[in-house]
């Protein structure tokens, strides 16, 4: 494994995350929590444990039905109002549909 990747991380995001993404339909939790503390590392607890309060056992689970749902979503507003929905603030909704759809 290239850990190189990873210390240019909004290259990481925007050429590996986003398009397996949009191939995959979906992404697992250490991609999605690049996501979170490229925007903001502070929020990564904060954003676990808003995760588990939605009824999930596991975080990856949570990941992958939060962006599972967003791919599955008919147009732009509707992939906002869906992260908005699993409790995110405009600020890291915006950062995640950025890298999710740029």
């Amino acid at each position: 494994m290239d850990y190189r990747k990873y210390y240019a991380l909004e290259s990481y995001l925007f050429d590996e995350v986003g398009p397996r993404f949009r191939q995959a339909g979906w992404l697992d939790g250490f991609d999605f929590f690049c996501i979170i503390a490229w925007k903001a590392n502070r929020a990564k607890s904060a954003v676990a444990r808003r995760l588990l309060l939605k009824g999930h056992a596991w975080i990856e689970e949570a990941v992958r039905e939060l962006t599972a749902g967003i791919a599955s979503q008919p147009s732009p507003r509707h992939r906002m109002a869906h992260v908005v929905e699993w409790g995110f603030q405009l600020p890291m909704t915006s950062a995640i549909l950025t890298v999710l759809y740029p």
